[in-house]
């Protein structure tokens, strides 16, 4: 499967989204309100290992936090 990174936050969307949307069976909405963190966690448990290699990185995490800020709830 081709893997387009996002060039400013080097995050592989289109296999995120693959594994979303077709393994986990997510809605738009549940997958785009997930935390990197728990995409992560999802992955993992998924291909059955833990790695802190597949962690994203703080400066991914911060680039990720500034283009999409957590909104209040209306």
């Amino acid at each position: 499967m081709g893997d387009e990174r996002d060039t400013k936050s080097n995050m592989p969307w289109n296999t995120l989204m693959a594994f979303g949307f077709g393994k986990l069976g997510l809605s738009s909405r549940e997958f785009w309100s997930l935390t990197p963190r728990e995409i992560n966690a999802a992955l993992t448990w998924h291909l059955g290992m833990i790695s802190q290699a597949s962690a994203i990185r703080t400066e991914d995490l911060e680039t990720l936090m500034g283009r999409y800020p957590d909104k209040d709830n209306e």
